[in-house]
């Protein structure tokens, strides 16, 4: 995904334009996820949490500002989008675009719209890296835009961070959860009020079965007696 280092300045300007005609603001999804996390799927703030594919780092400063004890780190393949999110975040957490410099112990790790942009021969790969890099009694968070949302398809295909980018319907990326030794606890619509509607926001927990919100969100953790998952380098280690 290095491909985003040059969109790392304008990142949040190019997102804002697309969204715009509908209501909608970086800055609204970013919240809305966090709060999300917040509010139904840790009971405690873990002690460390990943973001991988963080980008210029906007939803880690909410993870930050959810989470004020949790050790935040990012992670992104996009050297320049580390350097934006270390200017503008320093004091969220730590960022890194080397995977050698991550643990092996978080506690949550998220991966927002982050697998619509990896090629379908990779993202086992990341799933199988990150099952790895995930405590034990940890829990895996990804957020990924609906295509079965007219809204969404319409943003999508006009947002040029999307350009090589392929839509996920939710059963293929649960099934790559349950192949690389996840069990899904959950799943949920989202996103079904634009920002200026956003008072309403606290009955589309009333909605999550309904598949028409713009995002869908999926939350696993690792199966019980499932042994480290072995085959291919995982994209973590192969990027070295």
């Amino acid at each position: 995904m290095a491909e985003f280092d040059a969109f790392a300045d304008s990142y949040r300007d190019i997102i804002d334009r697309s969204l715009r005609p509908f209501g909608f603001e970086t800055t609204y999804f970013a919240r809305y996820k966090a709060r999300y996390i917040f509010d139904h799927v840790v009971s405690q703030a873990p002690k460390k949490i990943l973001d991988f594919g963080c980008g210029v780092g906007l939803l880690a400063s909410y993870l930050k500002a959810c989470f004020p004890t949790s050790n935040v780190h990012g992670f992104d393949s996009s050297g320049s989008s580390i350097d934006a999110a270390r200017r503008d975040f320093a004091s969220v957490g730590y960022f890194s675009s080397d995977p050698y410099d991550l643990d092996s112990d978080y506690g949550l790790i998220l991966l927002s719209n982050v697998l619509h942009h990896v090629g379908s021969n990779e993202m086992e790969g990341i799933f199988k890296g990150l099952w790895k890099r995930l405590d034990k009694s940890g829990k895996i968070v990804v957020f990924e835009q609906n295509p079965i949302n007219p809204f969404t398809r319409w943003v999508f295909s006009r947002n040029p961070l999307d350009a090589n980018a392929t839509l996920l319907k939710l059963r293929r990326v649960r099934s790559l959860l349950d192949r690389s030794g996840f069990e899904c606890l959950r799943q949920d619509y989202i996103v079904f009020f634009p920002s200026f509607l956003r008072r309403l926001i606290h009955i589309e927990k009333l909605l999550f079965r309904c598949p028409l919100g713009a995002q869908y969100t999926l939350v696993g953790k690792k199966k019980a007696n499932h042994n480290r998952p072995f085959g291919p380098a995982d994209m973590l280690e192969a990027s070295h």
